[in-house]
């Protein structure tokens, strides 16, 4: 008989290659209603901590804010240092 051969989807590649590309995007995406009741639960708790950053509040060159049309300054998306986010063990590590 043979050993099954598990595959470590947990591994993250910290750089880019040609293969990447080629990978459509609904390869990435998953229905909530196709998560397991642990997976839901660890989505939840993402969401909540990603709700804790503060907003990339955008200014000019003179640090005034720029403001969008109804006059709510403006954001933007932050990057975001994965690298460092996972190897982070504990909320003290990510200040």
């Amino acid at each position: 008989q043979g050993v099954p051969v598990e595959e470590d989807y947990a591994r993250f590649h910290f750089y880019w290659n040609k293969g990447h590309f080629l990978v459509e995007p609904k390869e990435f995406t998953y229905k909530r209603t196709n998560l397991s009741p642990d997976e839901v639960a660890d989505y939840d708790k993402l969401v909540a901590f990603v709700g804790t950053f503060p907003a990339n509040l955008l200014e000019d060159s003179e640090r005034n804010p720029l403001l969008d049309d109804s006059g709510r300054q403006r954001t933007s998306a932050k990057l975001i240092d994965t690298k460092r986010l996972l190897g982070c063990k504990t909320q003290a590590d990510l200040v």
